[in-house]
């Protein structure tokens, strides 16, 4: 436990940071599957394309609250318009 009143407030901070951390995190996974899921069974372009700017738009949202590091989010944006487009390719 916390002896002083520095400590106690710091912990308390932690906990709300891990909490909003957590939330943001799980929107994102939330939002992979969705994507994930588009590619297989979603035809229309347009479609896929509305889901990579949702992806686009959390990965910027997560770098900008430090939840992610810039580059992180870069190099998953990179990935997941480079497997839109070999799904695109191949079908």
């Amino acid at each position: 436990m916390p002896l002083t009143q520095s400590a106690k407030k710091t912990r308390r901070r932690s906990e709300q940071n891990r909490s909003k951390n957590r939330h943001f995190l799980e929107l994102y996974r939330e939002t992979r599957k969705e994507f994930e899921r588009g590619l297989s069974s979603v035809s229309e372009r347009s479609e896929q394309d509305r889901m990579l700017s949702k992806m686009y738009r959390i990965l910027d949202t997560l770098a900008k609250k430090h939840i992610l590091h810039q580059k992180n989010a870069d190099r998953k944006k990179a990935q997941f318009a480079r497997r839109l487009k070999s799904v695109s390719v191949s079908s």
